[in-house]
């Protein structure tokens, strides 16, 4: 039967000779220390390990991050040095946020009744992990497209985004459009500074800022910025000004000179 109690010291001593080490531990394999109420860390034996996720994710790890959706599916973000990826039921999916710019004609369907909006974009390969920024106004199916939307990948060259309103309603098309839609069209008049833009269904109002992202030349002029709406033909038409402050146009010497302040 023991005589006295033996406390080993937590950790592993390699710097000491066994002999020196007394009720130390000087190797180990599959351990781990657990702190006691006392401030003394007691070893553990490891209890194995499975493989999650079967190959290499291709660069040094640095965090992890575990979830699971309403639908008990189990996700496991790898935030690696190269890469971000979710792995779900042994599937890798890279999600690494990336910029990609294009210019594509404009094709997209609308059924009444939905604010689902299928978009073709041929070699896009855009996935439901992505997010797309219309920067052009796009109206289709009574809808006007602009902005940023979460997307639904459908094949490599078509996704479909959903419409709604700044409360995050739905919007809902009106009409039934196949492989459509139009962009605003601008006209000029020489010696004028107003420029009438053609937008079905646009929905804005006298003194509304009209925002064109895409640098547009028309008439001799650049439009670029935010525009203030001087007055609205109908609903598909509308006449925008300079805003004040911002760009300004003049006629000089038979031309329209542009003063950026």
């Amino acid at each position: 039967m023991p005589h006295a109690s033996l406390k080993l010291t937590p950790g592993v001593d390699q710097n000491r000779t066994p002999a020196l080490n007394e009720a130390a531990i000087s190797s180990s394999q599959l351990i781990r220390f657990v702190p006691d109420t006392n401030g003394i860390g007691l070893p553990q034996k490891l209890g194995g390990w499975t493989k999650y996720y079967a190959n290499k994710i291709g660069s040094i790890v640095r965090c992890l991050w575990a979830w699971a959706d309403t639908n008990a599916n189990n996700y496991l973000a790898v935030g690696a040095e190269s890469s971000l990826d979710v792995i779900s039921n042994n599937t890798l999916r890279e999600i690494t946020p990336r910029n990609f710019t294009d210019n594509v004609a404009v094709d997209a369907s609308t059924t009444i009744g939905s604010n689902e909006v299928i978009i073709k974009d041929v070699g896009s390969n855009i996935s439901s992990y992505d997010v797309v920024n219309i920067q052009t106004q796009i109206s289709v199916g009574g809808l006007i497209l602009f902005g940023q939307y979460q997307c639904r990948g459908l094949s490599p060259d078509t996704y479909s985004i959903f419409t709604t309103d700044v409360l995050g309603d739905p919007l809902y098309a009106t009409a039934n459009v196949t492989d459509g839609g139009a962009v605003p069209g601008f006209t000029t008049i020489n010696g004028s500074s107003i420029v009438s833009v053609v937008l079905n269904n646009h929905g804005y109002s006298v003194g509304d800022t009209f925002p064109i992202l895409v640098s547009t030349s028309v008439g001799g002029i650049v439009l670029f910025g935010g525009y203030t709406i001087n007055s609205i033909t109908d609903a598909n038409k509308r006449q925008a000004r300079p805003h004040l402050g911002q760009v300004r146009f003049m006629k000089t010497a038979g031309m329209l000179a542009i003063f950026i302040k």
